[in-house]
């Protein structure tokens, strides 16, 4: 059975953030290291990763989980400022490409940070510190708890769809996704300078194409 939760994980991706080496090209790679979920199928999420490839031009985020049966990719464009989402999930395959337009800022959301430099992690080699990023709509509050590190400035996109992210002073080598039903917690193992150009040359065809609006209006990815 598909979990909405489930697919809500994965639509979180991506928000441009500048990290103090600096690199154009490589790889990133994201485990997840802690699950608490309400629905206990969600604990197979332990240990999945994630792969961010970037260069100058172009950025691919790919994870999958359930043994390969839910899939995801996030092809990233930087010139041209589009996203491609490409999802697999349980034999149903959907395309929706965000343009410009479709990933402009929300007016009504605030958006807060909050630094602990005291409060520091060693993670894949780089001393980090925590960050809370708060984002705030009406009533609803959603906090962030991040470590970032000040050591590296990338030109990479780890989340999405969380306010505020540009104007953080690093970049997150670990992160958490924090609500009601699930607490997942991304930790980065690797950091890499070396790239397979080869995986952005992906087979795209078999997957139906809709709009984000469509996405909306089915709840697909959990939307």
């Amino acid at each position: 059975m598909k979990s909405p939760i489930l697919i809500t994980v994965f639509a979180f991706l991506s928000y441009s953030l500048m990290g103090q080496a600096s690199f154009t090209k490589g790889v990133l790679t994201y485990k997840v290291t802690e699950v608490d979920a309400e629905d206990y199928r969600l604990n197979m999420l332990n240990g999945l990763e994630v792969d961010i490839h970037f260069t100058p031009q172009r950025q691919l985020t790919t994870m999958s989980a359930l043994f390969g049966m839910v899939s995801q990719k996030v092809l990233i464009q930087k010139m041209e400022q589009t996203v491609d989402l490409f999802s697999s999930m349980m034999g149903r395959n959907y395309h929706v490409q965000f343009t410009p337009e479709d990933q402009q800022k929300k007016e009504d959301v605030k958006s807060s940070i909050q630094y602990f430099p005291k409060e520091t992690k060693q993670i894949a080699g780089y001393t980090t510190y925590k960050a809370i990023v708060t984002n705030t709509k009406g009533d609803k509050v959603r906090t962030y708890e991040l470590y970032i590190t000040e050591d590296l400035v990338l030109d990479v996109e780890v989340m999405r769809d969380v306010d505020g992210l540009e104007d953080l002073k690093g970049l997150p080598l670990q992160y958490t996704i924090n609500n009601p039903k699930l607490k997942l917690t991304f930790s980065a193992t690797a950091v890499q300078q070396k790239i397979d150009l080869s995986v952005f040359d992906f087979d795209q065809t078999g997957y139906e194409t809709i709009s984000p609006k469509e996405m909306k209006e089915k709840k697909i990815f959990g939307f």
